[in-house]
C-alpha cells in the first residue's frame, strides 16, 4: 500500500459539500479538503501495521502525542488548496492534486450519492404526497 501522505504522515480529509437535488444530482463542493493529518510518520515496517498512531487519529490524541516517535508539524495544514500542501504531499505537485487527487474525491462523493439516491429519494417522495 502506498497512501498519499503530507509530509511523510498520512491523512484524511474533511469535505464539505451541499446537496440540492437528488433528482436531478446537484452538488456543490467546496474547492479545499481540510486535513488532519497522523502525528506519526508513516512507516511500511511489519511491527507497525497495528500501530494506530501511524494512522490518523484526532490530533493531540495523548497516547499518540507523547510518544517519543510523535512529530508535530508545524505549520499544521489548514487547507488543500495552497502551495504548502502542494509541495509536502507524495505523490507531489499542484498538477497531481488538481487533476488526480480532487478529481478522485469529487467522483467518490458522486459514487457515494448516486448508490444512496434510491434510499433517500423515498423518504422525500413519501414526505411530498404527505403534504
Amino acid at each position: 500500500m502506498n497512501p498519499m501522505t503530507y509530509q511523510g504522515h498520512k491523512f484524511d480529509l474533511r469535505i464539505w459539500s451541499v446537496v440540492t437535488s437528488l433528482d436531478p444530482l446537484r452538488l456543490y463542493l467546496l474547492g479545499t479538503g481540510i486535513p488532519k493529518v497522523s502525528q506519526w510518520a508513516y512507516s511500511k515496517a511489519k511491527e507497525d501495521v497495528k500501530e494506530q498512531c501511524i494512522h490518523v487519529l484526532f490530533p493531540g490524541t495523548s497516547e499518540c502525542f507523547d510518544n517519543e516517535r510523535a512529530e508535530v508539524l508545524t505549520p499544521y495544514p489548514t487547507r488543500t488548496n495552497v502551495q504548502s500542501w502542494y509541495g509536502a504531499m507524495r505523490p507531489k505537485g499542484e498538477r497531481f492534486w488538481k487533476e488526480v487527487a480532487w478529481p478522485s474525491i469529487e467522483w467518490k462523493l458522486v459514487e457515494l450519492l448516486v448508490l444512496a439516491r434510491d434510499h433517500v429519494l423515498h423518504i422525500d417522495h413519501a414526505i411530498k404526497l404527505k403534504v
